[in-house]
């Protein structure tokens, strides 16, 4: 018994169970998904309707990330579209 861990597997800093680097590419993966599935719930509040109760009951959250992603997308659907960051705040006519 190797570190008095018993019948533990080793653990090295940045590996999996073993020390081989199988889990750092988990890790990436699941990040990726966890991307993607916050891009589709998004999506689809702004396409159907930025509805807490709608995202919740779709995708299976709470009601605390619902209201934020309907939050994100009534803000994103209220901009004026097709101005730059400088320009959002200053929609006073210039001379």
């Amino acid at each position: 018994m190797a570190g008095g861990t018993g019948h533990l597997p080793e653990v090295r800093p940045g590996r999996g169970p073993g020390g081989h680097p199988e889990g750092a590419r988990w890790k990436v993966a699941a990040a990726v998904v966890n991307c993607l599935r916050r891009d589709r719930i998004l999506h689809e509040a702004l396409t159907s309707r930025p509805d807490p109760l709608h995202l919740s009951l779709m995708f299976g959250i709470s009601e605390r990330p619902a209201g934020q992603y309907a939050r994100i997308a009534r803000d994103l659907l209220a901009e004026p579209l097709g101005l730059k960051e400088a320009d959002r705040y200053d929609l006073g006519e210039r001379e």
